[in-house]
């Protein structure tokens, strides 16, 4: 359980539950005053269950709330030393908690279906289902000679290989690149123009098969029935940075560089 809190993640969101009290706290003049209401505790719990808690247990919650108290006494701490002044760990900290104040505001319902659909057509590359090749591959050592035989003589019945312990007889929807990396590349490019129901012996870093190619998928942009909770993941990531950066902007024009080095 302890190694729960150990959780560098676990650890910055506590941080966040910290700072989502200092309004509070140092709206109060010199007034030394923790409060855990159920405010806090709701967002304790909410904060939890992001991090993959489900039904955070009494135990949980409670360990939670001291490491929360234990922080507020160090920030405390830190107000009463002035350590905040200039201090770049605490400003790392405070524009992370910036940036997800940002994150939150930003509009992240469901567009539906026509814009994710535009979404994954401006992003072919990511949402390409790759080619895949269904074959069958009967192993023969080095005897070309019996390869050739057997390929010749069972036009129409099964062919009798020696199957490799480490190769499966059937090879079913199998990606290029795990192809090259059972079989090697020259085994690879020997089949890349190959159609549904070619066969013929083909050389691979093992030896000699006899291969009967039973499918080819082309490679194609994946439908979006397919994709659709990587999509709209992804859509809502896209919509975050562009909020942030338009936020950003904005300040940017509204504050004054001044460079000098």
């Amino acid at each position: 359980m302890n190694s729960v809190f150990r959780n560098p993640l676990f650890q910055f969101v506590l941080i966040g539950v910290i700072l989502f009290g200092i309004q509070q706290l140092t709206s109060r003049s010199n007034e030394q005053v923790i409060e855990i209401n159920k405010e806090v505790v709701g967002h304790i719990k909410a904060e939890l269950i992001a991090l993959g808690i489900d039904s955070p247990s009494n135990e949980v919650i409670e360990n939670a709330i001291q490491q929360k108290i234990e922080q507020e006494l160090l920030y405390h701490f830190a107000l009463a030393n002035e350590l905040e002044v200039n201090n770049d760990l605490v400003k790392e900290a405070l524009a992370e908690t910036a940036n997800q104040f940002i994150y939150s505001d930003a509009k992240l319902n469901d567009p539906g279906d026509e814009i994710l659909e535009t979404f994954l057509q401006n992003s072919p590359n990511e949402y390409t289902k790759l080619a895949t090749l269904s074959f069958r591959q009967y192993f023969f050592g080095e005897d070309i000679m019996f390869a050739q035989k057997m390929l010749f003589d069972s036009k129409s019945t099964t062919i009798e290989g020696s199957e490799s312990p480490a190769l499966n007889e059937v090879q079913h929807l199998r990606t290029y690149t795990k192809i090259s990396n059972d079989f090697g590349q020259l085994f690879l490019d020997s089949l890349l123009n190959c159609t549904a129901g070619w066969r013929g012996i083909i050389q691979s870093k093992h030896g000699i098969h006899v291969v009967v190619v039973d499918e080819v998928i082309p490679a194609r942009l994946a439908k979006l029935n397919e994709v659709r909770v990587e999509a709209l993941k992804n859509y809502r990531q896209q919509i975050l940075l562009s909020y942030r950066d338009s936020v950003l902007e904005v300040m940017k024009n509204e504050v004054k560089v001044i460079r000098n080095y």
